[in-house]
């Protein structure tokens, strides 16, 4: 049983098929990759960088044209349907384009209200919105 069981096993390593399958993927449109952040007590920061192809070649040009630098962003605070407060984003670093505003109001970013961001790059606009929610405090912490 054994000899047998060894034999069809080699036997399927010779007569094994195998062919080579190309796959054509077609050319993937430029979009806008948006990676933000708000958080209570900080200041919102957006990075934003256009997409890439899944087997598209990785060069030193590539991390050059992956950063967008020239993008209009505003970030609302509403109450409601009213918007209260808003201010702009701009570039504040030179080795990664970052949006933020480090001159913003202290009491912009708080739990409980909606942020609209606008981002307006190429001839579109871009819309978000979300909450920051209530902090639950923690009563206990098990281990």
């Amino acid at each position: 049983m054994k000899k047998y069981f060894i034999s069809v096993a080699l036997l399927s390593i010779f007569i094994s098929c195998r062919k080579e399958i190309s796959l054509d993927f077609p050319p993937v449109p430029e979009k806008l990759v948006v990676e933000g952040s708000i958080e209570s007590r900080f200041p919102p920061y957006v990075i934003l960088t256009r997409n890439q192809g899944y087997f598209e070649t990785i060069d030193s040009s590539t991390y050059n044209n992956l950063f967008v630098s020239d993008a209009q962003i505003m970030v609302f605070k509403l109450d409601g349907n009213e918007t209260i407060d808003s201010i702009e984003l701009s570039q504040q670093f030179d080795t990664i384009p970052i949006y933020t505003n480090l001159g913003c109001p202290e009491g912009f970013s708080q739990e409980g209200y909606r942020y609209n961001l606008q981002i307006k790059w190429n001839d579109e606009l871009i819309t978000s919105t979300t909450t920051i929610p209530y902090s639950i405090p923690l009563d206990s912490i098990w281990i």
